[in-house]
């Protein structure tokens, strides 16, 4: 497990990868101030939680969209997504299989959603040209318009 971006001055919180119904049974931590991980246990496959632990006078900030990412036996990644958090209060978050996170065991009460993988895709060509699957032509404006000489009525996006 690494942390994407650190944010606590000298030992901070921790990060501690847990099986959802026990916090006991934990996998590994790593602290927010040295990003190192620390192996704890290895258990079957199965739901897993996360809980942040601060050090004594230290609060838990972390910027909303801010990760971790965790990498299994297999060498597979994940990333666990987290809220925005700005606490003396220790956290426990439980981690949906799409690396979003949720404060209820349940999975219903929505901390920090994964990415949906939408993204936009710029298609620069002449305006004659057949737009590729998976564009649309948007012609914006009239000829001459805002978008200058070319105008986007010559590229489709």
């Amino acid at each position: 497990m690494s942390i994407a971006v650190p944010r606590s001055i000298e030992d901070g919180f921790a990060y501690v990868l847990m099986c959802a119904d026990d916090p006991w049974k934990q996998m590994g931590a790593v602290w927010d101030s040295n990003n190192e991980f620390v192996e704890k246990g290895s258990y079957p496959a199965q739901a897993v939680g996360l809980m942040i632990l601060r050090d004594a006078a230290e609060r838990i900030t972390v910027n909303g969209g801010d990760y971790l990412t965790i990498t299994n036996a297999a060498g597979e990644e994940m990333k666990i997504y987290l809220p925005a958090l700005d606490t003396t209060e220790d956290v426990t978050l439980y981690i949906g299989k799409d690396g979003a996170t949720y404060y209820d065991i349940a999975l219903s009460e929505v901390a920090c959603a994964a990415p949906t993988g939408v993204a936009v895709r710029v298609n620069f060509q002449p305006a004659a040209a057949t737009s590729p699957d998976g564009y649309y032509r948007d012609h914006g404006t009239a000829p001459g318009g805002h978008w200058g000489s070319a105008g986007a009525q010559d590229y489709g996006w």
